[in-house]
């Protein structure tokens, strides 16, 4: 005997649907419901556990079952008497009383009271963090006696007689093959099933028949026998086609084929956008979802403007839902998105979506002209609080682009105000440069580049002094030359035509020695890249005052 009580309120229950007495011998169905009355839940699991010494599971049904999506299918064991289940509700999810979840069907092994009942059990709420809400499981007990059913006579014809049970197949029974529809546990969006087998050479005759029952004993008869059946506009469901041969023994067993037929589409569906369909994120946020009747929703298809379709699967839209589209650039894109079927029968919704893009930075100070060495530093204003790249490129070099922004963009930030101040870390060499710039907002958009500057880089020092198309170095040994012969000249009129002074010849020594010390570090200047200008200007000082010396002594 089965006993049922009413769920209770503001909770969930898992339970077992009533029954009559049983007799050994007899299949028998048992299914487990759940009730919500007042939330809605999106996944139930349990165990169930059973007398093995008294009853035995020969299958499991999914018919007519609230589970869209089955994380594991119900597997059963009569070893460990045990039948395991987990499944999703998809959105909106469930919310009533006996949603049914599955049908075990048992067969009576010996008389007796045999008790059904969860050993564990979970009940997780559609909130969004999967709240585990039951709050109670009742267990069922069946009552069997020792009565057993007598055994059918499979010799004569007989009516058609409708078990609800699916048993395991018949290994005498004759084997079955359809071309339409070729597998037995998939759906198949064809209503006109073809079914063929191979006749002993002693077939006398045929019975078939389809319904909706698993184990039907088929009455309509072929004489002579026939070995292929073709039946047409069949509505949606689940049907078993029954066949029995006749041979000079007698009527043999009878083979049991299943076919699952779905002709009917996803229910209709949109597309909607939780943060508007327009807006500067470029990676927009769509809603969709629906459901099948029959065969369950197989996958989803998501296509954007010219792009291919990209496949979800029913779980990954539960978890990720909304759904985050990939990255797009500013523009109005299109979207569709595919509901499919386990028969392939497809839904389709469509819509738009627009991306605004960020405005460029505007560049509010750059120079177009500085000198090799100089700092480069730009102004501008754009968004608070964001990121400004800038990108420098060589004009002059012929580079990849790609290559020479990577190489050569420098970011800086906004204040709050928008406003940024961004200093090239590297000193330009001379040259022509185009300088360009874009913003990245706190979410991560990008805009455009704003309009290209371009900026010249000019050279000094060292090209400065080439007038006479000298290099530095060659200058400077020019100069110390002529520093030398001055020296000597001077030391020869001064002892050949004024007897050699005294006073001139120190002063002319401490010149002398002032050139000496002088000379090693003018090279080092040189070297070290300073100012060329500097160091000539220092050894023109020590000519100019040997000249004077030399003036004032021709006037004594």
């Amino acid at each position: 005997m089965l006993s049922v009580w009413p769920a209770l309120a503001d909770a969930a229950s898992l339970y077992f649907s009533p029954g009559s007495n049983r007799v050994v011998g007899e299949t028998f169905p048992v299914s487990v419901f759940v009730s919500s009355a007042d939330q809605a839940m999106n996944a139930a699991s349990g165990q169930i556990s059973f007398p093995v010494d008294k009853l035995a599971v020969t299958s499991i049904s999914k018919d007519a079952s609230i589970i869209n999506l089955w994380v594991q299918e119900p597997t059963f064991s009569n070893a460990d008497a045990t039948v395991n289940f987990e499944g999703i509700v998809l959105n909106p999810g469930f919310v009533g009383s006996e949603g049914k979840v599955l049908t075990v069907y048992f067969r009576a092994k010996a008389p007796g009271d045999a008790t059904i009942m969860l050993t564990s059990g979970s009940v997780l709420a559609n909130d969004g963090t999967g709240t585990n809400i039951l709050s109670e499981t009742r267990k069922t007990t069946v009552s069997i006696s020792g009565s057993s059913l007598p055994a059918p006579a499979e010799s004569r014809p007989a009516p058609a007689v409708e078990v609800a049970d699916e048993a395991p197949p018949d290994e005498d029974a004759p084997a079955v093959v359809s071309a339409t529809h070729p597998d037995a546990s998939k759906w198949y969006a064809n209503k006109n099933p073809e079914f063929s087998w191979k006749l002993p050479n002693d077939a006398l005759e045929v019975r078939t028949l389809i319904g909706s029952f698993p184990r039907s004993v088929p009455t309509i008869s072929y004489r002579p026998p026939i070995s292929s059946k073709k039946v047409d506009d069949l509505p949606d469901g689940t049907y078993y086609f029954h066949l029995q041969i006749r041979t000079n023994e007698g009527w043999g067993a009878i083979a049991h084929y299943r076919v699952n037929i779905d002709t009917t589409p996803p229910k209709a569906f949109a597309i909607t956008f939780p943060h508007g369909n327009v807006g500067t994120d470029n990676r927009p946020v769509v809603l969709f979802n629906t459901t099948d009747d029959l065969s369950g929703i197989d996958y989803y298809k998501v296509k954007t403007g010219d792009r291919d379709f990209y496949t979800l699967l029913p779980g990954d839209v539960v978890a990720s839902n909304p759904h985050v589209l990939p990255l797009h650039t500013p523009a109005i894109h299109s979207i569709e998105v595919l509901a499919s079927d386990m028969a392939g029968n497809v839904s389709r919704a469509q819509g738009s979506f627009e991306v605004v893009g960020l405005k460029p930075p505007q560049i509010t100070n750059v120079p177009k002209e500085i000198s090799e060495g100089d700092l480069f530093i730009i102004e501008g204003r754009t968004y608070p609080n964001a990121t400004v790249v800038g990108v420098l490129e060589n004009a002059e070099e012929e580079e990849e682009e790609e290559e020479a922004k990577l190489a050569d963009g420098q970011s800086t930030f906004t204040n709050m105000l928008g406003r940024f101040t961004l200093i090239w870390p590297a000193r330009l060499k001379p040259g022509k440069y185009t300088f360009t710039a874009f913003v990245i907002d706190q979410d991560g958009v990008t805009s455009a580049e704003a309009p290209p500057i371009f900026i010249r880089v000019k050279s000094q020092g060292f090209l400065s002094f080439n007038i006479l198309g000298l290099q530095p170095l060659l200058f400077i040994g020019i100069i110390v030359i002529a520093l030398f012969i001055v020296e000597n000249t001077m030391r020869y009129v001064f002892h050949r035509l004024y007897g050699a002074e005294n006073k001139a010849q120190k002063q002319i020594e401490c010149i002398e020695q002032e050139v000496n010390s002088a000379l090693p570090k003018m090279r080092d200047e040189v070297s070290k890249g300073k100012d060329i200008n500097k160091v000539s200007k220092a050894a023109m000082d020590c000519l100019e005052r040997m000249e004077k010396i030399l003036i004032n002594q021709h006037k004594k």
